[in-house]
């Protein structure tokens, strides 16, 4: 229910107006929408509000100039940490993501100020009132004899006043009888029975809905990643690109000379990195492949070959195994490459800057036909004509074991994190020192599954995931590189079990996503609690990617999509 201030009663002669406070006043959550220029700040301060109840503030202000809204939340102390995280910044161009964020961060804030001691005194307290109001009332046939909770609960005879074991069996079997009606009454009303027309038939619509991608692909997949509204899939036979529009056309951009272990489509710069099971590390130009994309004849002879690999092969990496690129936070718009050699670590950057003509592209609303996913990149064509003689080391820092897993990790300051994962424990790099902090260890029978890292607040944190165990760590950004991170920041007791153990994990606000062998287990990330669990067989998890454009999630695993309406 929304009270609207300027929708509710007014008098003129009343200088309070007390029919408008005594509405707003009582709600625990407050939108406030500040009409000001786009070079003014927003004065509202939740102290100027006089009230007990209202413990959660939203303030939203909206630019003309990018026509975008912005959002700043204030909360009471006493409010436990709600989700979703606001994004950095919390700037928002889709107006329809921004309702449904919005919605979604203030429900769930309304619920978290329900556990403070404020509302939990009251709600006790309202709860007894009730409960006690209904026992009085549905309870007077047997006012003589009360009826324990235990009798309730645990199915002990209810005491009728009568000294027959018989009458009282029946007279339980009765009353059980009765208030079960009562509660299927009430369900069928709220039509979530199963048998109701609005969770059966045509009117139900999944809200995880899988779609079939490719009917069958005669290749086994080693890794992938997603390219505009294609599935670009490195096999043992080669690297294929297969379009969402037409996947019957198979486009293959390298033979079978060209086996890939790890890929990455970075559009966002025009390049696409790959490490090969030969350890080179190999950048190319995406509008390297658009001779071989725009050829509908599907000729195979078109395909690159190990040559080309060995021309853009980077030549001071050698042996490489593992290699992670940052996530673009910062406004320093550098895409930055930790690449695992061995026991070695080296830390790069690419020279040049976004591509802001693949943004523009990217957040057309014009549907791209199927035969030109790719043509957008053909006009941005870079200035370079050697893109491997692009990339600059920053650092090369020597790990103590063969890293499992690596992470890169803003800070949003000068510095940035080097994560690096081993089976059972996980180590941070400073990138400016090059100094190894131990972060974490897990007894000898725990196996690190995945490491996502997160960002809330401008504040960095991880998700390890081990066994059937997820694990909140935050990372404090103020710990000096001469200190221990293990004694200078407060490891989260926050965990969750799940009930397949995951192979993969996808963080997606508000959800969580671990990938088991035989199903899909879907939960809040507030909290862990399941929201959905899909049953699949021989899942494999080859690769997703947030679409900040889009209005759904876009995940690939295997043979399938999963859409996220």
């Amino acid at each position: 229910m929304y009270h609207v201030s300027t929708l509710l009663p007014y008098n003129k002669d009343s200088k309070q107006q007390l029919e408008r406070k005594r509405h707003i006043g009582n709600d625990i959550v407050t939108i406030v929408f500040q009409d000001i220029d786009d070079k003014e700040e927003p004065d509202f301060t939740p102290s100027s509000a006089r009230s007990q109840f209202q413990h959660i503030f939203a303030l939203v202000t909206y630019s003309k100039k990018d026509n975008s809204y912005r959002l700043k939340i204030f909360s009471e102390q006493s409010v436990p940490p709600f989700g979703p995280s606001l994004p950095c910044p919390a700037v928002f161009t889709n107006h329809k993501e921004f309702r449904e964020f919005l919605l979604v961060k203030l429900i769930n804030g309304e619920k978290s100020a329900f556990n403070n001691s404020v509302f939990g005194k009251r709600r006790k307290r309202t709860i007894e009132a009730i409960l006690t109001s209904l026992f009085s009332t549905y309870d007077k046939e047997n006012a003589k004899s009360k009826i324990s909770t235990i009798a309730l609960g645990i199915g002990e005879p209810l005491s009728d006043g009568s000294n027959s074991s018989r009458k009282k069996e029946e007279y339980r079997k009765a009353e059980f009888l009765r208030i079960g009606q009562n509660l299927k009454l009430k369900t069928i009303i709220k039509g979530d029975a199963p048998t109701s027309q609005l969770t059966t038939g045509a009117v139900k619509k999944e809200l995880w809905e899988p779609k079939l991608f490719l009917q069958s692909f005669e290749h086994s997949i080693i890794c992938s990643d997603s390219w505009n509204n294609c599935l670009v899939v490195g096999t043992y036979n080669g690297v294929y690109v297969i379009d969402e529009a037409i996947p019957w056309e198979i486009k293959q951009i390298f033979d079978k000379t060209v086996q890939l272990k790890q890929i990455d489509i970075a559009d966002l710069y025009g390049i696409m990195i790959f490490c090969d099971f030969k350890g080179r590390l190999c950048v190319f130009k995406l509008s390297e492949f658009s001779k071989i994309l725009g050829d509908s004849s599907l000729n195979e002879s078109l395909a690159k070959t190990k040559t080309n690999c060995k021309e853009n092969k980077l030549e001071f990496i050698n042996g490489c195994h593992l290699y992670a690129i940052s996530k673009q936070l910062t406004n320093d718009n550098e895409l930055k490459i930790a690449a695992a050699c061995s026991k070695k670590i080296t830390i790069f950057s690419f020279k040049q800057k976004l591509n802001y003509s693949c943004i523009n592209c990217a957040n057309s609303k014009k549907k791209i036909p199927s035969s030109s996913s790719f043509q957008n990149f053909q006009n941005t064509e870079a200035t370079y004509s050697d893109v491997t003689k692009q990339f600059q080391i920053k650092r090369e820092i020597n790990c103590l074991d063969v890293p499992s897993f690596i992470n890169l990790i803003e800070t949003f300051k000068d510095d940035y994190y080097v994560l690096v994962g081993y089976k059972n424990r996980c180590e941070l790099l400073s990138s400016n020192s090059g100094e190894l902090l131990k972060l974490l260890n897990f007894n000898q029978l725990s196996i690190i599954r995945s490491i996502v890292d997160l960002y809330d607040n401008s504040e960095p944190e991880i998700l390890v995931t081990y066994n059937y165990t997820s694990e909140f760590i935050k990372l404090d950004q103020t710990c000096s590189s001469s200190q221990s991170i293990a004694s200078s920041h407060k490891i989260s007791n926050f965990k969750f079990q799940w009930n397949s153990e995951p192979f993969s994990v996808l963080c997606v606000y508000p959800y969580v996503i671990g990938f088991a062998s035989q199903c899909i287990e879907i939960r809040l990330l507030v909290n862990g609690n399941l929201v959905n669990s899909i049953t699949m067989s021989n899942i494999k998890l080859i690769a997703s990617k947030v679409k900040n454009i889009s209005k759904f999630l876009f995940l690939t695993f295997f043979k399938f999509y999963l859409n996220l309406h």
